[in-house]
C-alpha cells in the first residue's frame, strides 16, 4: 500500500515538505493516525467485529513514514495478542504495536466535560497543567466520519466501514484522529508530532449516538530536547464510555528532530 500524507494543507506544518526539512526530515510526515489506521487493518482481518466491540490496539511510531512510499502492515500471533509492525519499502521498521481481544474495564465515565482553556496552554511541558481536565470535544455521531475520509486518511476500504453496512462502526483511527483535534484545541501548537496511542474499545456506539471526547493531562515532560504531552481520554455517549485512549505527542520538537 502507498502511504498517504493527507495533511499537507493542515495547520500542523510538520506535514509540509519545506517545514519538515527544517527539522531534518526528508519531507512532510505521513500523520501518525494514518499509520495507526494501517496497523489496524490486519487486526480486523484476523479478529473481526469481536475485536471492535471489546479489544485494544496500541501503536508507537519509530521513524517517519513518507508520502507515496510502499508500506506493509504485518501482524503475527504471540500468545493472546497480535504483534504489529509497519515496514517501509526499504524493510525499515517504522511503527510497532500490539492488539488484544477482550477488555475488562468499567464503562462508567472517569472524567467530566470541561471548557477549553482561554488562552490555550503553551507547548512547554513546565507550563502544561498535569492532572487538569482538558477542554472536551463534541464529536457528533458516526456521520461525523465520512466514508471517503476512511479511505483517504487511513487507506482502508474494508466493507465493515462502508456507509451502507447494516451495522456501521467507527474506524479505530477515528479516535486518535479526534484526540489530535482536542490537543490542538487545548495547546497552542506549532509543528508537532504524534508519537504513540493506545486505544481500548468498551462498547460499539450506535450511529445515532452523539459522542464526546473528554479527559485529563496525564503527563508533560521534556525528553531529549522535545516537549511532550500525554492525554488520558475517553469517548462517551449516553452516560457510558465506548472507548478509552492514551495519546502522546511531541508538542514542540527540537530543531534536529529528524536527524
Amino acid at each position: 500500500m502507498a502511504a498517504h500524507n493527507f495533511a499537507v494543507s493542515s495547520e500542523n506544518k510538520i506535514h509540509d515538505d519545506a517545514v519538515a526539512a527544517t527539522y531534518g526530515f526528508e519531507g512532510g510526515l505521513v500523520p501518525g493516525v494514518g499509520v495507526f489506521g494501517y496497523l489496524s487493518r490486519p487486526v480486523l482481518d484476523l479478529w473481526g467485529d469481536a475485536w471492535l466491540e471489546a479489544g485494544s490496539i496500541e501503536a508507537k511510531f519509530l521513524r517517519p513514514t513518507y508520502d507515496g512510499d510502499d508500506v506493509r502492515a504485518v501482524a503475527r500471533s504471540d500468545g493472546e495478542e497480535l504483534v504489529l509492525e509497519l515496514l517501509d519499502s526499504k524493510a525499515q521498521l517504522c511503527a510497532v504495536g500490539k492488539a488484544r481481544r477482550g477488555v475488562d474495564e468499567s464503562d462508567a465515565p472517569a472524567f467530566a466535560p470541561a471548557p477549553l482553556p482561554e488562552p490555550r496552554w503553551p507547548p512547554v511541558a513546565a507550563e502544561v497543567p498535569v492532572g487538569k481536565a482538558v477542554g472536551s470535544l463534541e464529536l457528533g455521531g458516526l456521520a461525523a466520519e465520512s466514508p471517503s475520509g476512511v479511505i483517504d486518511r487511513y487507506r482502508d476500504d474494508h466493507p465493515r466501514y462502508a456507509p451502507d453496512h447494516e451495522d456501521l462502526r467507527l474506524h479505530p483511527a477515528f479516535f486518535p484522529d479526534q484526540a489530535n483535534t482536542l490537543l490542538a484545541a487545548n495547546v497552542a501548537l506549532g509543528p508537532w508530532i504524534h508519537t504513540e496511542s493506545r486505544l481500548r474499545f468498551l462498547a460499539p456506539p450506535s450511529p445515532a449516538d452523539d459522542l464526546r471526547l473528554q479527559g485529563v493531562i496525564a503527563s508533560a515532560t521534556e525528553r531529549r530536547g522535545h516537549e511532550m504531552v500525554t492525554l488520558e481520554l475517553e469517548a462517551t455517549t449516553a452516560g457510558h464510555v465506548v472507548a478509552r485512549l492514551t495519546h502522546t505527542a511531541i508538542v514542540k520538537p527540537r530543531r534536529n528532530a529528524g536527524r
